[in-house]
């Protein structure tokens, strides 16, 4: 696992609020910490970005998906989607695959959910399609990170 995070250029850490994962020092993290449930996204220098929202474990990974691939669908036309299955670790989770056009780009993203201790966890992460397939070793990498250090117990 650590030469993943080192292949991906991983030398910064985000620990706050519940939430610890590392990611690029070169990437910009944003936060509310007002947000409930916790929010937190790092964005990457070509645009692209990759987010965590953890949510109560009361809280179905499929109603979560389900919310957000209507909020795309109804916030860009045209979005082209599959359902995917994804091992993370050893959690299972489902989610979208999404390919939509936003000012002339089209752009590829993933949404996942799943459950993991106490908590529910809905990763986002996207961008610019040709930047997709470079970034995607790197979205990976984040996740392994949140998830390895994620405690069994509600954050």
């Amino acid at each position: 696992m650590i030469l993943v995070f080192e292949y991906a250029g991983m030398t910064a850490k985000y620990d706050r609020f519940g939430i610890t994962f590392a990611y690029p020092e070169n990437w910009q993290i944003e936060e509310d910490a007002e947000a409930m449930p916790r929010a937190v996204s790092a964005h990457a220098p070509v645009g692209g970005f990759w987010s965590v929202n953890i949510h109560p474990f009361s809280m179905s990974p499929h109603d979560l998906l389900d919310q957000v691939l209507q909020t795309m669908c109804d916030e860009y036309d045209g979005v082209e989607y599959y359902e995917i299955r994804e091992t993370i670790l050893d959690f299972e989770a489902s989610g979208y695959s999404l390919d939509f056009c936003c000012l002339d780009f089209v752009v590829s993203a993933r949404i996942v959910a799943f459950q993991h201790g106490h908590a529910t966890y809905l990763l986002m992460y996207q961008a610019e399609s040709r930047d997709f397939d470079q970034l995607q070793p790197v979205f990976r990498a984040m996740t392994f990170s949140l998830l390895s250090e994620a405690p069994a117990v509600n954050r």
